[in-house]
């Protein structure tokens, strides 16, 4: 009795023990998953390009600062606002939002974000859907560069080569005329010479007479 006795009291302590370690490493677990949570939090707010993050419903939930600077709202200003009012082409990107669920992945979409005072930002956005751990779709990454002086640069280029283009066809225009006058001439050279040749051959009979 004594020595079944003593071994469940070896059992309860072996048990005791193995419950404290649990409940260490159960603490540690904790301990990492806040580190992880801080540093995708750290991470988020310090990527250089505006990002932010949608619910299910194409509601803002999060946004980094380069976004906040990029829109000039503050994160509470922005934060329960629909992404899509922010542009100018608010239908097309709401359905991009609602198609998600399916397309999972949508990349260099080129809108016109407005800002908080109005100024109109042309930016590239890309999209990324948010799953849980069944495959539920809850929400969504946006990512935005901002390319507003890409195509400055790009119209100025365009407007150049058009300039340009209209400079040399004008430049045609002027030699092709010339060209037809030059030809003209010769043309009447070519007359004039066989005009002269005629006359001549006149002239000897003539003067054979």
């Amino acid at each position: 009795m004594e020595k079944e006795n003593l071994n469940l009291e070896n059992l309860l302590k072996t048990k005791e023990k193995e419950l404290e370690q649990l409940k260490e490493e159960l603490e540690r677990a904790k301990e990492d998953l806040e580190d992880l949570e801080v540093y995708v939090e750290e991470f988020f707010s310090f990527l250089p390009f505006p990002v932010c993050t949608l619910n299910a419903f194409g509601l803002i939930i999060n946004a980094n600062k380069a976004f906040l600077r990029l829109v000039q709202y503050d994160l509470l200003e922005i934060v329960g606002q629909y992404f899509n009012k922010l542009f100018r082409e608010e239908k097309e990107i709401e359905k991009i939002i609602e198609a998600l669920p399916q397309k999972e992945i949508v990349e260099n979409k080129e809108a016109t974000l407005l800002t908080k005072d109005k100024k109109e930002i042309i930016v590239n956005l890309s999209f990324g859907a948010r799953k849980d751990k069944e495959g539920i779709f809850i929400g969504s990454f946006v990512g935005m560069l901002d390319i507003s002086e890409l195509k400055r640069f790009q119209n100025e280029l365009e407007e150049m080569v058009k300039e340009r283009t209209e400079e040399l066809e004008e430049k045609i225009a002027e030699l092709e005329k010339f060209r037809q006058i030059a030809v003209g001439r010769e043309l009447k050279m070519v007359e004039l010479k066989e005009k002269v040749k005629i006359l001549q051959e006149e002239l000897k009979k003539y003067k054979k007479q």
